[in-house]
């Protein structure tokens, strides 16, 4: 029996990688990941390069295979590791749970998913609340704002998202126009459907798609674009650029 363990140790050696290996020496058991480069065998020998021995030296040095034994988790729990001498393999032994350990266990994993569904439920509420305030308390908290998403979100009116700037800046953006996103709608590149959230700036003159996004008595925009020169809409509704209909809007 034992010279057929020895040729299957040898054959073994041949055609498999290295996996974790274990000897017992003065009563201890040293684990190894792969063999060690270096070792001092029985005789007192130092042998450099110890992985190229032959796998016979390697066998009748001490060294076997560790095997991981297979349990279930939720009941058993992997103990110390021994020589299983039948086997000639070193494994683990393996217990099995109390019914209080189990139990704790399982409270604590409820416990953990609990905390995780509360904090998940809060992030909801307060990103639902941060919607409803005012454009300059939104600036004060924009952190707490959605990133935009381009994979087929419904976007309702007003509804302010996160996105990135021309110049990769993270700016706050609001829905002026109710749609479903698509990849190539960044709020950066469609004014029609998203303006930025901007308190006391300028922003440059657009063309307006309809009602929704048309500018209304005291907007200020620059026109043309780059200009700096600085124009207020004197009418509700308005669609035009300034200097295309009289007196819709004022330079100042």
């Amino acid at each position: 029996m034992k010279k057929l363990i020895l040729i299957l140790a040898l054959f073994i050696g041949l055609f498999t990688q290295a996996q974790q290996v274990a000897i017992e020496r003065n009563s201890n058991i040293e684990i190894y990941n792969d063999y060690p480069k270096t070792f001092v065998d029985a005789n007192g020998r130092t042998i450099l390069n110890y992985r190229k021995s032959s796998a016979l030296k390697k066998y009748e040095d001490g060294f076997r295979d560790v095997v991981q034994p297979t349990y279930d988790s939720a009941t058993q729990v992997r103990d110390s590791i021994y020589f299983d001498t039948p086997n000639d393999v070193f494994t683990y032994a393996v217990i099995d749970l109390t019914d209080a350990q189990i139990q704790a266990v399982l409270i604590a994993n409820n416990e953990a998913v609990k905390q995780q569904l509360i904090q998940q439920k809060v992030n909801a509420e307060i990103e639902a609340e941060a919607q409803t305030v005012t454009d300059e308390e939104a600036l004060e908290q924009k952190e707490l704002y959605p990133y935009w998403s381009g994979e087929s979100v419904s976007y309702g009116l007003g509804f302010k998202v996160l996105d990135f700037t021309a110049d990769n800046e993270l700016a706050l953006y609001k829905v002026v126009q109710a749609h479903t996103s698509q990849i190539n709608w960044k709020p950066k590149d469609v004014p029609a459907l998203f303006t930025r959230v901007q308190l006391d700036v300028v922003l440059d003159w657009v063309q307006p798609t309809g009602a929704q996004d048309a500018y209304n008595i005291g907007d200020q925009v620059i026109y043309p674009s780059g200009s700096g020169t600085v124009w207020e809409s004197n009418v509700d509704a308005n669609v035009f650029a300034p200097g295309v209909v009289a007196n819709q809007w004022t330079q100042i």
